[in-house]
Parts: structure tokens; sequence; C-alpha cells
């Protein structure tokens, strides 16, 4: 976990434990009658998952799958890695980490969080960044900084998308669990890809770093 929190603090968000968003996977094999709880805004029949990442692309959590209906503050009610931010897991709740106000002055925080988007509950160990801000402002830059750190787990879901065309295809498997153990083996493979390519290195100068 210090690991992970550590090139967090590099960029400006201390205590940040991963990003955490949901991907939805076209289900071409969606039986009729669970049509009105899988098409959702896509217009179509999906699944989705959940994810946490670094921001070296790492996958730290995936869930279960939900019926592609189903939002983003539901599905975190449910999720195991919410649960553990949230309290469940004592190496989190226990994390200590400082941050700067305004004057300078450290304050000392305890417990991790993730940062996501605009569609989670207003938790405090879910962190999204502010709208309609005053450009150039303080809140305005801490957003963007926090907006850019964020998209780390989209583009994540792009190159698990470009690495495995399965899941950038409609899925042609009736079993919605069959689904749910081939996403996890692409992210598995996904995990020892970026070990093997040293992009979670960050820490030995390699990496992100290096770019």
């Amino acid at each position: 976990m210090r690991h992970v929190v550590g090139l967090y603090e590099r960029i400006g968000l201390p205590g940040c434990v991963g990003s955490v968003d949901c991907v939805h996977l076209v289900w071409d094999k969606c039986p009729v009658g669970y049509l009105s709880q899988c098409k959702g805004k896509e217009k179509h029949a999906t699944l989705a998952f959940q994810a946490v990442v670094s921001h070296t692309k790492r996958i730290l959590a995936l869930s279960q799958f939900f019926a592609g209906a189903t939002n983003d503050k539901a599905i975190a009610r449910y999720d195991v890695a919410i649960k553990k931010v949230r309290g469940k897991s004592k190496a989190i709740a226990s994390l200590e980490w400082g941050a700067f106000d305004e004057h300078g002055v450290e304050k000392r925080q305890t417990g991790g969080y993730f940062i996501c988007d605009g569609g989670y509950h207003f938790w405090k160990q879910l962190i999204a960044p502010f709208k309609m801000q005053i450009a150039g402002s303080k809140m305005e830059r801490w957003s963007s900084n926090m907006e850019s750190a964020r998209k780390d787990v989209e583009c994540t879901f792009g190159i698990l998308k470009k690495r495995f065309l399965f899941l950038k295809n409609p899925i042609e498997i009736h079993a919605p669990e069959k689904i749910e153990d081939a996403f996890m083996t692409c992210a598995a493979l996904h995990n020892w890809l970026q070990d093997y390519d040293g992009w979670d290195d960050w820490e030995e100068g390699a990496g992100v770093m290096t770019e």
C-alpha cells in the first residue's frame, strides 16, 4: 500500500490509495428476461464491473459483475473494495498522511481514500473533483490535477480492451459468471504484463517516471 500511496503523494494527492470507476462490457447473449436490468445509458445490454487501479495502472481490485443498469452509487454499496476503504481494512484505516492548508501548516490525517468522478456517494473516502470552479482558483487547479490523475482508471480500461479484444467486442457468452471469470483472468494477465514491462517500478526510476 505504501508503494501505491507514495506515487500519489508525489503528484499532490497524499493519502490516496487508488482510483475507482466502473466499466461496462457489452453482453450480446443477455437473456430477454434480463434486458430491463442490463440495458442502461449505453442503450444495449451490458455487465458492469467496478475496478480500483493505481497510478501505474495496476489493477488493485475488481468487483463481481452487476447488471448494466445499476448505477455507480448502488455498486459502491456492495463492492468489497469500497467497504475496505470505509473501515473494514485496518491497514487503510490506520494510514497516516499529511496535507498543508492555505497557510502552509501541515495537518495530519488518518485513513486512505479513493479518487472518483462525481457519480459516487459524497463519502469522505470517495473524493471527486469540484465542479464549476473559478478559472485559475486554487480549487480549480486542485480539481484539474485530480481529474488528470483519475484518468488512470479509464486508461486502464482502454488498455485492457486493446490487449484483449474479447472485452471490446460484444461478448457472446450466455453465463455472466463465465464472463466475470474471463474478465478476472484478463485483469491478472494485465498485472503480470505490467510487472514484466516494469511499469510499476516507479521507486527504482523505471516505468512511468522515466517518460
